[in-house]
């Protein structure tokens, strides 16, 4: 075979795969993938192409289509030409096909098509692991054990696919994984913790695999609580030492941590007690943290009362909340009055205002009675950006603002009395002229009544279908998730004005 046009010998690999990929008979997108299981070794042998010349030789996007096949010979077939790809051709394009096409179809409807996933799953991930556990860590700097390749760039939704395929692997294993994988992960976690390693190098895969071992109720002794107290005790002074705050990483280890608690010592309950206090005190912590927080809080709570051990601390948690409440109020209330944030000035003290307006959520949700009418109004007030001083008005950010309809939301899904009052409001800033985030932060307010309460929210419905049609990419991608999961959860009719828009959507001039 002879890669140059022209050539008497000249085959146009790529012309006859994308040819057959786009066939409208199975068979024949069937054989577009035994034409690239076939092609790829030559490519790479005899032809000796590089990993990044065979990367782009064949058109990826038609592979990944073909994942989500509607014949199940198909995805079954994709699945296996992916994972040959990695291994052929291990450059960074081939691992983000594989966690972008072979990890979800581990929660494939078709039994058999998940079951092959979930096989390249444990070669690709739990294998490679587990033959790293006899590894020398001598004089190696960094962690001792490295993370497969194809886990080593992940995003949040990739790490929930890897989760629950672990999980299914486990099942499958009679609850169980191997012993060395688990050994492996450890190590990975302590060396995080011991040399330590900047947080942008404490591989976020790692600790999604581990949460979801320490969720299993097989689990065993596969992790001591004082070792994950260990790591979140030093990832929070990396945190404050450096600013740095890596998506997800954070809550994940909260996470692992609230699996642990019943097996943690009454001291140790206070160590971790004592700092999450401090931290969501600090008002430093982003949005995604201050949630784990909140709730390993509350975890840790349940805990006490299971080990008949809150009474004693009932006092000081009550003193330490009305503190903290005090605190947002008194923050909020600086805000209000235009006033700048007591020692932060300009970004910081914006970011701490919505660190304050997120707390005072989630301290809503956990607990409905500190919503009083002095709260919503302060909140209310930064909400629809009507703060004055000396007769003129203040503006508020956009991200301030977006976390205030996020608060008052929240306060709307424990008091139905004040959601009838705000719904409409909600509605009104729907409206093209404010910013994104307030726009996207109240779409997703309303979807959330709508949970709750639909009929306060049915005739709203429109307001917020006419979004699949905004100017905004990343809003109307939204809205017609938000949508959808409405019209599945069977809270709002796929009929009229919705029907019409949904088809309208289908000539959306943006791919994704």
């Amino acid at each position: 075979i002879v890669l140059e046009p022209g050539h008497p010998h000249h085959v146009d690999l790529p012309g006859l795969f994308r040819s057959a990929a786009r066939d409208e008979k199975p068979t024949a997108r069937r054989s577009a993938l035994n034409l690239l299981d076939t092609a790829l070794p030559l490519l790479q042998g005899s032809l000796k192409l590089s990993s990044e010349a065979i990367g782009s030789f064949f058109d990826l996007n038609l592979l990944a289509g073909l994942s989500a096949d509607e014949s199940i010979l198909v995805r079954k077939a994709s699945i296996s030409s992916l994972s040959l790809l990695v291994r052929l051709c291990p450059c960074a394009e081939a691992h983000s096909l594989w966690v972008a096409n072979v990890l979800p179809m581990v929660l494939d409807v078709e039994v058999s098509v998940g079951e092959r996933a979930l096989d390249e799953l444990e070669a690709a991930v739990v294998q490679p692991l587990a033959e790293q556990a006899q590894a020398d860590p001598k004089n190696r700097k960094g962690l001792s054990i490295q993370l497969p390749a194809v886990l080593r760039d992940i995003d949040s939704e990739a790490t929930e696919y890897l989760q629950r395929g672990l999980k299914s692997v486990a099942k499958r294993n009679e609850g169980k994984l191997p012993k060395p994988f688990l050994a492996s992960l450890v190590r990975m976690l302590k060396d995080c913790v011991k040399q330590p390693l900047p947080l942008r190098e404490w591989p976020l895969g790692m600790w999604a695999m581990v949460e979801e071992v320490s969720r299993s109720s097989t689990s065993g002794d596969f992790l001591d609580f004082d070792t994950a107290l260990a790591a979140w005790v030093q990832f929070s002074k990396l945190r404050l030492s450096t600013g740095e705050t890596p998506s997800g990483l954070g809550s994940k280890i909260l996470l692992v941590l609230e699996h642990l608690l019943p097996s943690a010592s009454a001291d140790r309950l206070d160590e971790l007690m004592s700092s999450l206090s401090s931290s969501l005190s600090s008002f430093t912590a982003p949005p995604s943290l201050i949630r784990a927080m909140t709730s390993c809080i509350d975890r840790i709570e349940e805990t006490w009362k299971a080990k008949k051990l809150y009474a004693e601390r009932a006092k000081d948690r009550a003193a330490w909340r009305t503190s903290f409440l005090k605190s947002i109020q008194a923050m909020l209330g600086d805000a209000c009055r235009g006033q700048e944030v007591a020692g932060a000035h300009g970004t910081d003290g914006s970011r701490r205002i919505e660190a304050a307006l997120f707390s005072l959520g989630e301290l809503a949700m956990l607990d409905s009675s500190i919503i009083s009418e002095g709260v919503v109004t302060q909140v209310q007030t930064l909400a629809t950006n009507t703060v004055y001083r000396g007769g003129c008005r203040v503006e508020t950010c956009a991200a301030a603002r977006g976390q205030a309809f996020a608060a008052l939301g929240k306060c709307c899904l424990k008091k139905d009395t004040l959601a009838k009052k705000c719904v409409e409001l909600f509605v009104l800033y729907l409206n093209p002229n404010e910013s994104f985030v307030v726009r996207n932060n109240v779409l997703i307010v309303l979807a959330d009544l709508c949970n709750l309460y639909t009929s306060l929210v049915d005739r709203f419905i429109p307001s917020m279908t006419d979004l699949l049609r905004d100017g905004n990419e990343l809003l109307r991608k939204q809205a017609a998730m938000i949508i959808a999961s409405l019209l599945s959860e069977d809270f709002i009719k796929l009929r009229g004005s919705i029907l019409f828009r949904f088809l309208y959507m289908l000539s959306d001039p943006s791919e994704s």
